[in-house]
């Protein structure tokens, strides 16, 4: 490996070429994982995820009044 008087590999070496693109490449990676996660943060902050992403905790008893899911939900309950 050739080195320059700062004691850093030569960049025109065949491996100082290697790690530089090594170097870019996992910069390049990085950066767009970063970016991702912006728009997903951003996503959350506007609500757009909101509607597929939404839990409620719902008692049994309303369930089993049919209050919520009708009929249907209530003698799959009543079954269980």
């Amino acid at each position: 490996m050739v080195f320059h008087a700062n004691g850093l590999p030569n960049a025109n070496s065949p491996k100082g070429e290697q790690e530089e693109k090594l170097r870019k490449e996992a910069a390049k990676i990085e950066a767009k994982e970063k970016h991702k996660a912006e728009q997903e943060l951003d996503r959350w902050e506007k609500g757009k995820s909101a509607l597929q992403n939404t839990m409620a905790l719902i008692d049994t008893k309303v369930v089993e009044s049919g209050l919520i899911g009708g009929s249907s939900h209530s003698s799959l309950l009543s079954s269980l």
